[in-house]
């Protein structure tokens, strides 16, 4: 019987990336579209998507998840050449929830 450790390596080796072009590609076919037509789409889609979370909206994916930026409290750092403690402001990192409905696919 495979360890928990074999189990998870066979799991990773099987997984499949998909890129945006792939999902470009089924959807021109399953809308009678031309490939350009739904990667300038799908592109759009990023790009607007990208410019709400950067404004510091959520952006809610019906059916797949939300998207939304946490950003971590600024932590207090030292300057070592003049000793003068300064604000280390967080940087922003995206993250999801997946919706409750997706849970069971995911």
């Amino acid at each position: 019987m495979p360890s928990e450790k074999d189990r998870s390596s066979e799991d990773d080796a099987s997984r499949i990336t998909i890129t945006l072009k792939q999902m470009a590609a089924e959807l021109a076919e399953g809308h009678n579209r031309s490939k350009k037509q739904a990667e300038a789409l799908l592109d759009d889609l990023m790009t607007i998507s990208i410019r709400h979370l950067r404004s510091g909206h959520r952006v809610r994916l019906t059916g797949l998840g939300l998207l939304h930026v946490q950003r971590p409290p600024p932590q207090r750092g030292l300057n070592l050449q003049t000793g003068e403690v300064i604000e280390i402001r967080g940087k922003g990192k995206v993250t999801f929830r997946p919706a409750k409905g997706s849970g069971e696919i995911v």
